[in-house]
């Protein structure tokens, strides 16, 4: 084992800066967690609630394994501490997966990419049984690695799948945006982009309060052509558009989709947002 000889003021200023990075990182993670507390509470979307229980057991994850739980959290109890860390990383990667497949949700229409994961967070909830009810630390050698192998193989796999949402998503959104300054090919359904989305929110809107005015007709006609001027066959979108306002003006059952579908394609996009409610 390395050892290095240090002076009283040399360890002073070492343990000055380990307790400046603990501060710094329980801060962070405690202003996170207050912080989507508030947006659960007033938007009602579990999506922050996940995202509560993601950094929670990743923070107390990462002070297990400084040591610092056993220290201050659980001191009188050695036999959790050896099993800390496992269980809350591994409860880490499953509200991670939870967190991306509700946030990023690619090619919704393909349930083999919902399916997988469920079949990923199954297996992470055997292993995490495994880890709280048996004590690894104490097993065999053999039991030891191979439950460690397989633990790390299922949290190699989930990082996977997150980036493969995260990418699934980059993509499925570069062509489900209004593109601004270049004619766009539409790819997939009308009704899932962007334009789509805007034109069918409108239409609950116009169809309010019961009618549609002589004003509100020709604003609508102009945003068809607007919209619709973004893409390469605009003739044929313009009138898709129409085909989907016409159908949208009907019921307002599906409102909170369209808007959280809305929300979802804009999210880094607060400006235009803003300007649909103008």
């Amino acid at each position: 084992m390395p050892m290095r000889v240090i002076t009283q003021k040399e360890m002073i200023n070492y343990l000055s800066d380990q307790k400046l990075v603990y501060g710094i990182f329980m801060g962070w993670m405690i202003f996170l967690g207050l912080l989507n507390l508030f947006l659960w509470s007033s938007l009602k979307d579990n999506i922050h609630l996940f995202y509560i229980l993601f950094i929670g057991t990743t923070a107390l994850w990462v002070i297990a394994n400084w040591g610092l739980s056993f220290q201050y959290i659980w001191p009188d109890t050695p036999d959790w501490a050896s099993k800390a860390r496992p269980v809350f990383s591994t409860l880490s990667f499953l509200f991670i997966l939870e967190l991306a497949s509700r946030y990023f949700s690619p090619d919704e229409g393909k349930p083999l990419y919902k399916g997988f994961t469920r079949v990923l967070q199954s297996l992470l909830l055997v292993l995490l049984v495994i880890f709280v009810l048996g004590n690894i630390a104490l097993a065999n050698q053999l039991i030891r690695t191979v439950t460690l192998s397989i633990a790390d193989i299922l949290w190699f796999l989930s990082i996977l799948v997150v980036l493969f949402f995260i990418a699934k998503n980059y993509k499925h959104e570069d062509y489900l945006n209004i593109q601004i300054d270049t004619k766009q090919k539409l790819q997939g359904n009308l009704e899932d982009h962007e334009a789509g989305l805007l034109v069918a929110l409108m239409a609950k809107v116009a169809k309010a309060d019961g009618k549609i005015c002589e004003l509100e007709a020709e604003l609508l006609g102009h945003t068809f052509t607007d919209l619709s001027l973004h893409f390469e066959n605009s003739v044929e979108i313009r009138e898709k558009l129409k085909a989907i306002y016409n159908k949208e003006k009907e019921s307002f059952d599906n409102t909170i989709v369209l808007a959280q579908n809305y929300l979802r394609l804009t999210k880094s996009d607060y400006n235009k947002r803003l300007k649909f409610m103008e």
